[in-house]
């Protein structure tokens, strides 16, 4: 898809941006975990392991993702905070 995609406001600046609870959740509510998964796939190749609290991402290596820093690298981005914020729209409609 070519960016920015039709309809996207960068006026709209941190309106497109995911809280870290909202972020922790998507990632551990089992519904959640394909459509975000497969986010975190393209992006990083990470992949989510577990559900509810024990839910975690892991780099291909094996190696835990700190959630915090994954969080503040994904909302640093324009691109992928607006691809996250429309994938958690379209779960939470």
């Amino acid at each position: 898809m070519s960016w920015p995609p039709p309809g996207y406001r960068p006026d709209y600046g941190t309106g497109y941006r995911i809280t870290f609870d909202d972020f922790r959740n998507l990632i551990a509510y089992l519904p959640y975990r394909s459509s975000i998964g497969a986010l975190l796939r393209d992006w990083y190749g990470y992949e989510i392991v577990g559900s509810g609290s024990d839910a975690v991402v892991r780099a291909p290596t094996g190696d835990a993702i700190d959630l915090g820093a994954l969080h503040a690298a994904i909302q640093a981005d324009p691109r992928k905070q607006y691809d996250l914020y429309q994938r958690a729209m379209t779960l939470w409609r």
